[in-house]
């Protein structure tokens, strides 16, 4: 059996291009509704994004706030902290010069007249910076730094210049530095 096509060849194109025009229409419709469905969810994600961003930001401030009011209370506390160790310190240190003088009284023979007894003290040990002093004789100074040293409590006990004037009764002026340490 032979078809014969009666429909002329110029109708037959124009109903394969409305066909291919149909085809096209459809498939870019298509084309756009992926595209569009794409763009929504990416519109959707970039929305929440933003309002996670925006919950973050705000739960960051309130943990700024957080952190600055800990900040201060941790100043506060080594502020504290600082006056404690100082006032253990006065306490600790307040039998401190009691003992030093009691030594230095202790350890002072007769003939020695203390004229000026500077001092700084830290930890328990007491430093004589400048001791001014006359002696009716330099036995007596010597006697003097032997008891401070045999004491066991003063070290490092330096004499300076030891001067005589030429009055009479013979006075002679010294000065020494030395170290006091005591376990309290």
């Amino acid at each position: 059996m032979i078809k014969v096509n009666l429909v002329p060849a110029e109708i037959l194109a124009k109903a394969q291009q409305k066909q291919q025009a149909f085809q096209m229409g459809v498939i870019g419709a298509g084309v756009l509704l992926v595209i569009a469905l794409v763009s929504a969810v990416h519109f959707m994600k970039a929305k929440r994004l933003e309002a996670q961003q925006t919950e973050k930001e705000a739960e960051f401030a309130k943990w700024q706030e957080e952190v600055k009011l800990v900040e201060n209370l941790e100043k506060q506390a080594g502020e504290l902290r600082t006056r404690l160790k100082v006032v253990n310190d006065l306490l600790k240190g307040r039998p401190l010069y009691a003992y030093f003088l009691t030594d230095v009284v202790k350890t002072v023979p007769s003939g020695i007249w203390i004229k000026t007894l500077n001092t700084t003290s830290g930890a328990g040990t007491v430093r004589m910076t400048a001791v001014t002093a006359d002696a009716a004789s330099t036995e007596q100074i010597k006697e003097w730094v032997g008891r401070m040293e045999a004491s066991g409590r003063f070290n490092a006990v330096e004499i300076g210049a030891v001067t005589s004037p030429e009055a009479t009764p013979k006075v002679y002026s010294f000065s020494l530095v030395g170290n006091y340490a005591v376990q309290l």
